[in-house]
């Protein structure tokens, strides 16, 4: 045999003792360190395309719907109050004040001057003019010692007026006259004398007369006082 043939052959089995003493050796020795159950993947290759991760990507689960109770009523409407109260109903137009419906009329007769307002043109001290109709003949009114001079009483309202009646003092007048207004500025006259003898006068009034004021205007007294009543009553 040729010597070259058999230093290749040796060089062919020294090599191949090498490749397998190693495997065998490996198959009894310890891996050196030892390595976790499950290698973390990096957090780049997580879902990266390009190749397998050591984990797979847990897939999350979707989030599960709200639970309805399919038993559950609906929401209850808004409780309405059982008696709701009704809109307020449109006033009808206010009826037209009646017409004024004229003087009053005194179908009874009474003294409608009693109580009333009076007013007189100078009054002494203790005889104002109110003292000539508070329907009590013991008092009076009675006036300055001068002339003209006059009492008035405010009936309230206008009346139909019938007749007027003075009660005269000592103190009388002579020449005087009886008026009735409606305004207490215009005044007729319902009655007039120039030759008064005092005592009790009652004066008629004309047909239709009517007047809210009526007074007692003395133009000449027949005493050396003034002008003095006890009563005037109207009717």
């Amino acid at each position: 045999m040729l010597p070259w043939l058999v230093g290749l052959a040796i060089v062919a089995v020294l090599g191949l003792v090498a490749a397998v003493v190693p495997l065998l050796g490996a198959e009894d020795e310890p891996d050196p360190v030892a390595l976790p159950s499950a290698v973390e993947t990096p957090s780049w290759r997580v879902g990266y395309p390009s190749g397998p991760s050591t984990i797979a990507p847990t897939t999350p689960s979707p989030s599960p719907s709200p639970s309805v109770s399919r038993s559950a009523s609906p929401s209850p409407s808004p409780s309405v109050p059982a008696t709701v109260a009704a809109p307020p109903q449109s006033r009808a137009p206010s009826a037209k004040p009646a017409a004024p419906s004229g003087p009053k009329g005194n179908p009874s007769g009474a003294n409608i001057a009693r109580g009333r307002p009076a007013f007189a043109s100078t009054e002494a001290d203790e005889t104002r003019a109110a003292g000539a109709v508070d329907g009590d003949v013991a008092t009076r009114w009675s006036s300055a010692y001068s002339a003209p001079e006059w009492i008035m009483v405010d009936l309230g309202e206008a009346w139909k007026i019938s007749s007027v009646t003075l009660f005269w003092e000592t103190a009388y007048g002579r020449a005087y006259r009886i008026e009735v207004s409606g305004d207490g500025n215009t005044w007729k006259s319902i009655y007039s004398t120039a030759a008064g003898a005092g005592g009790t006068v009652k004066a008629t009034a004309p047909a239709g007369t009517t007047g809210r004021y009526v007074r007692l205007y003395g133009t000449e007294v027949a005493t050396i006082w003034g002008f003095s009543i006890f009563e005037m009553e109207v009717r």
